[in-house]
């Protein structure tokens, strides 16, 4: 390659990470946006006598379900702009590195997010069925074990982004799209 910088491994490995997200990202809207269409609207509101508690997270989830056209949308052009920067990233373009991190932060951010809503949910909802001589399992166990789980699924989503961050921001990146070979090494 006389003349032109080679393009490290980790690029080729981020920009394939994220073309790879953003066509899940893109299906995953598509697949939002049909549940909608064929489900229009859902009999909302918490049953009466609810705890306030569990009524909360209901609430909570009627009003995603409510947003989940928009939330479409924002995901699958968030999904196409994740294809267009991580093939950028093939080619080297510096801007598709700031990019990427930012699509990276946002990503590493809702991850938490929604792992920490899902566990507060799990734990509420668990928490609110009420222990019985015909209940078929020991609640309290349940409810460990499904927030141990969903915390570290939560994990294992989360810190390939953390990972990927790292890499965005390390010398040999910056380097690369900026057709410096210096940085080039890991």
């Amino acid at each position: 390659m006389e003349g032109s910088t080679a393009r490290p491994t980790s690029v080729t490995v981020i920009a394939w990470f994220w073309i790879a997200n953003g066509v899940l990202l893109v299906l995953g809207a598509l697949m939002g946006l049909a549940v909608r269409s064929v489900v229009p609207e859902m009999p909302m509101g918490a049953p009466v006598g609810l705890p306030p508690d569990v009524a909360g997270v209901m609430g909570e989830m009627e009003t995603l379900f409510r947003h989940v056209r928009a939330i479409s949308v924002v995901q699958g052009l968030l999904g196409v702009l994740a294809v267009v920067a991580g093939a950028a990233f093939l080619r080297l373009r510096p801007w598709s590195r700031g990019v990427l991190e930012g699509l990276s932060w946002l990503s590493l951010l809702s991850t938490l997010a929604f792992g920490v809503f899902w566990m507060r949910g799990w734990s509420v909802m668990t928490g609110a069925a009420a222990p019985g001589p015909g209940m078929p399992v020991d609640m309290d166990t349940f409810r460990w074990v499904g927030l141990v789980a969903g915390g570290v699924i939560t994990l294992l989503f989360a810190v390939p982004f953390a990972v990927v961050i790292r890499y965005l921001r390390g010398a040999t990146i910056r380097a690369a799209v900026a057709g410096d070979s210096a940085g080039q090494g890991a």
